[in-house]
C-alpha cells in the first residue's frame, strides 16, 4: 500500500489528511498505525471484494437448441468462463445438486482478462427435465446459478407396427408393394429427420428418408423383392427414438410347367401338348393363367383353370404356321403371386432347294434378252416356312419376283430376265432366313439360222446350205482353176457334202483370174 505522506508536523488545530492507496490483492481485514512522540493510534480498515467472474451464457440453458445428443436422455453443453480484467486472479468452482452432472474441469483459477470453456455432460435427463448449475467464485464466496432444461424430443411413430405380405401388401413386379405411414408421435413439438432401412436384401423405400413437423405426416412405401419371403424388420430412425415394423411372409405356391410334343400341318402350324402342376409343397389352392408372345395369336386350351397341390393337367396348345427360324415364350402364371413359369418354344429354318436354270442350266433366247427359270421349294417334311430373297452376280439382270415365302409341299418359279450383254453366264443367289445360300449358274444359249439361195447371179455366188456348204472345186487357201469344156461339180464328195438345189444347176466359169467363179445356170 502507499501513503500520499508516510510522516509530518501537526499544529494544534490544523488536521492533516493523509490519502493511502491499497492494492485489491489486500483486500482484507487490517490496520494503519500512526506514532506521535506520546502515543500511537492504530486505524482499523477492512474491505469487500467485488465479483470478478463472469459466465457466458448466464442465463437459461436450453438444452434442444444449446446442447447436442448423441443418445437419448444424455446431453452435451458448455459454458465459458471469464474474468474482469481489471480484477485480481478468481478461483471458481463449479457444482449442481442434481444426479448425473458432470464438470470438466470442475474447478480452477482465472487471470485477470482471461476465459476458459467448461464442458458440462447431463445423464439420465428424461425429458422434459431441469437443472441447476452453481458456479462459486472461492475468494468471495459468491454464487452464480445457471438454471438448465430440455423439453422432449419429438418421437417418430408408424402406422404399422407389422406387415403380412400374404394380407398387407399387393404383389406385382416380381415382388410386394407395402406401405406405412410415418409421423410424430402425440404431444411432440418441433421437427426431425429420420431415414428408413431393413436388414433383407433388395428393399426399397420411397422416400428412403425425411423431415417430419408438428402435425405432419409422410406415406412411405416399401417394395420387397419375391426372394426376401422371410422374417425382417423395417427400421424408422429419428433423432429420439426408432420405430420397427416387423415383415413376414408365407411362400407362394409353386407352379410347373413342362412342354411335350408338337406336331406340324402345312398352312394350319403346330399343336402342341404341355402339363401344368401344382407342387406336392403347396398348400393352397393354384389358380394359374397362360399367355404367349414371340408370335401373334397363340392360343391355349384350356387357358386357365385351378389346381390342388399335387395335381396336374394337360393344355393343348396352338401356334399359327409362321416362317422360321421362329422363337415364342409360353407363360403359365398364377394369382396368389407364384413365380410365373416360362417354357421356351421355337422352329429352326428347314432347307431350300433350287433347280438348275432351265434344262441344262441355259437360258432361253428372247428377242436380244435371254430368260432364266428357277424352280424354289422345301423338303417334303419340313415344318413351318421360310423367306427368301434373290439377286445375281450380274447387273441388269431382273427378277419377276425377287423375293417371298415359301411353305412346305409348295414351290416358286422365279423367272430372272438376263440382258444380252451379260452373257456368256454367271449366277443367281437365293438367301433364306435361315442364314442359307443357294447358288445357281446360267448361261446363254445359241441362236438356230437358215440359209437361203441368191437367184439373181452376181459376180460371185455363194450357196448356204442348212449345215455348211462347200464346193470342191474352190480351194480354200490358194485356189487355182482348170477350166474344162464343160465343168460339172461332184455330186458326192467324200469329205465335204455338197447340197445341190433342186430348181439350180451350178456351173463353173473359166476366167483367167486367180479366183474362179461359178455361174449358175437355171434350168429349163
Amino acid at each position: 500500500m502507499d501513503f500520499t505522506q508516510t510522516s509530518g508536523t501537526l499544529s494544534p488545530g490544523r488536521p492533516a489528511h493523509v490519502n493511502i492507496l491499497i492494492p485489491k490483492s489486500d483486500c482484507q481485514a487490517g490496520s494503519f498505525i500512526f506514532k506521535g512522540p506520546g502515543n500511537t493510534i492504530p486505524v482499523s480498515w477492512s474491505c469487500t471484494k467485488s465479483p470478478g467472474l463472469t459466465i457466458n451464457p448466464d442465463s437459461n440453458i436450453n438444452a434442444n437448441t444449446n446442447c447436442t445428443s448423441n443418445q437419448e436422455q444424455v446431453w452435451n453443453c458448455s459454458v465459458t468462463l471469464g474474468n474482469d480484467p481489471t480484477e485480481t486472479d478468481v478461483n471458481w468452482s463449479a457444482s449442481s445438486s442434481t444426479p448425473g452432472v458432470f464438470f470438466s474441469p470442475s474447478s480452477g483459477s482465472l487471470a485477470p482478462g482471461t476465459v476458459e470453456q467448461v464442458n458440462i455432460t447431463l445423464s439420465n435427463m428424461n425429458c422434459p427435465a431441469s437443472a441447476d448449475l452453481v458456479f462459486t467464485e472461492l475468494d468471495t464466496n459468491s454464487t452464480n446459478h445457471v438454471p438448465w432444461s430440455c423439453k422432449a424430443s419429438p418421437t417418430l411413430t408408424s402406422s404399422s407396427s407389422s406387415l403380412s405380405a400374404n394380407s398387407d401388401c399387393s404383389t406385382g413386379n416380381g415382388g410386394w408393394n407395402c406401405t406405412t405411414t410415418l409421423a410424430l408421435a402425440p404431444g411432440s413439438t418441433g421437427a426431425l429427420n429420420w431415414s428408413a432401412s431393413s436388414g433383407l436384401s433388395g428393399v426399397i423405400f420411397n422416400p428412403s428418408s425425411g423431415t417430419l413437423s408438428t402435425g405432419q405426416s409422410v406415406q412411405v412405401g416399401i417394395f420387397v423383392p419375391g426372394g426376401d419371403c422371410q422374417n425382417g424388420t423395417f427400421s424408422f430412425t429419428g433423432p429420439a427414438n426408432t420405430t420397427d415394423v416387423s415383415w413376414g411372409c408365407i411362400p407362394p405356391p409353386t407352379l410347373e410347367a413342362s412342354l411335350g410334343n408338337c406336331s406340324y400341318s402345312a398352312g394350319l402350324g403346330w399343336s402342341c401338348l404341355a402339363t401344368v402342376g401344382s407342387s406336392q409343397n403347396n398348400t393352397n389352392t393354384v389358380n394359374w393363367n397362360t399367355s404367349g408372345s414371340g408370335i401373334n395369336v397363340i392360343t391355349f386350351s384350356p387357358p386357365g383353370g385351378q389346381l390342388s397341390p399335387g395335381q396336374t393337367t394337360q393344355v393343348t396348345i396352338s401356334i399359327p404356321d409362321t416362317a422360321c427360324p421362329a422363337n415364342a415364350t409360353l407363360t403359365f402364371s398364377g394369382a396368389e403371386g407364384e413365380n410365373p413359369v416360362n417354357v421356351p418354344w421355337s422352329c429352326v429354318a428347314p432347307m431350300l432347294t433350287a433347280s438348275e436354270a432351265d434344262p441344262g442350266g441355259t437360258c432361253l433366247n428372247s428377242n436380244d434378252s435371254y430368260t432364266c427359270t428357277v424352280t424354289l421349294a422345301l423338303p417334303p417334311d419340313s415344318q413351318g416356312g421360310l423367306s427368301w430373297s434373290a439377286s445375281s452376280s450380274s447387273t441388269g439382270v431382273t427378277f419377276d419376283q425377287s423375293s417371298g415365302t415359301l411353305s412346305p409341299n409348295q414351290s416358286q418359279q422365279v423367272i430372272a430376265t438376263v440382258p444380252a450383254s451379260d452373257c456368256p453366264g454367271g449366277s443367281f443367289t437365293f438367301s433364306d432366313s435361315g442364314g442359307n445360300i443357294t447358288t445357281v449358274l446360267w448361261s446363254c444359249g445359241t441362236a438356230t439360222s437358215t440359209a437361203t439361195p441368191t437367184d439373181t447371179p452376181t459376180g460371185t455366188s455363194t450357196a448356204t446350205p442348212t449345215d455348211t456348204v462347200t464346193p470342191t472345186d474352190t480351194p480354200t487357201d490358194t485356189p487355182t482353176a482348170t477350166p474344162t469344156d464343160t465343168p460339172t461339180p461332184t455330186d458326192t464328195p467324200t469329205d465335204t457334202p455338197t447340197v445341190a438345189p433342186s430348181d439350180t444347176t451350178s456351173a463353173p466359169v473359166d476366167t483367167p483370174t486367180d479366183t474362179p467363179t461359178p455361174t449358175d445356170t437355171p434350168s429349163s
